[in-house]
C-alpha cells in the first residue's frame, strides 16, 4: 500500500467523549475462520468491513465491565525500522462469582479476541487475524473496606501493526445480533 499524506485535523464540535461502554465482546480467536477486512488505503487501512465467520460452537460473548474503568489503548513500542502497536484494554470486572473465575481460569493461556466499545459508540477490536489477544492481568481484590472495589482488574492485549483498528457499523450490527 502507498503512503498517501493527509491534512490531520479536528473538526469542532465532534463527538470525543472518553471512555468505554460497559458491555464488551469476545471470542474464542481459533473459532473464528473469516475476518473482516482492512482498507487498502492510507485513510481506510484501519477500518474493518465485512463480516465475521465462526466455526461450529464459536459465538460471540457478552462481557461486563464497571462503569468509567474501560480504557483502549494503542501504544506503539519496537526498535527503530522494527515498529508495531500493542493494542490493549483495561477494566474492572465486580464481584468474584464462581462463574466468573471460572472462565478467567480457562481464559488465562488462550487467545480470545475482544470488542470494546468506546464512549462515543465507536467499536475497537482488541486481537486480530495474525495475533490473538491475551488477558495479561487478572488480579482479584476483595477490597479492605466498604468504601473499595471488589472484583477483578484486567488486561487484555494483543499486537498488530495499527493502532486497534475500527469495525464498521455492518460488522456491529451483526455482531450485536449474533450474541
Amino acid at each position: 500500500m502507498a503512503f498517501t499524506p493527509q491534512d490531520l485535523l479536528h473538526t469542532a464540535g465532534a463527538e470525543n467523549i472518553p471512555g468505554t461502554a460497559q458491555m464488551f465482546y469476545y471470542a474464542e480467536w481459533d473459532k473464528i475462520t473469516a475476518w473482516p477486512a482492512a482498507g487498502s488505503t492510507t485513510a481506510t487501512r484501519t477500518l474493518l468491513t465485512g463480516s465475521f465467520t465462526f466455526s461450529t460452537g464459536g459465538r460471540w460473548y457478552k462481557w461486563y465491565n464497571t462503569l468509567e474503568t474501560g480504557e483502549i489503548t494503542s501504544k506503539m513500542e519496537g526498535e527503530t525500522d522494527c515498529k508495531s502497536f500493542q493494542n490493549r484494554v483495561e477494566f474492572k470486572h465486580p464481584g468474584s462469582s464462581v462463574a466468573f473465575m471460572g472462565v478467567l481460569a480457562e481464559l488465562k493461556n488462550r487467545n480470545i479476541v475482544v470488542v470494546a466499545i468506546e464512549g462515543n459508540g465507536q467499536m475497537r477490536m482488541i486481537g486480530n487475524w495474525l495475533f490473538g489477544a491475551a488477558v495479561e492481568d487478572g488480579s482479584e481484590t476483595s477490597g479492605k473496606k466498604g468504601t473499595e472495589y471488589k472484583g477483578f482488574n484486567m488486561a487484555i492485549k494483543a499486537r498488530y501493526t495499527d493502532p486497534c483498528p475500527v469495525l464498521d457499523p455492518a460488522v456491529v450490527l451483526s455482531l450485536v445480533a449474533a450474541s
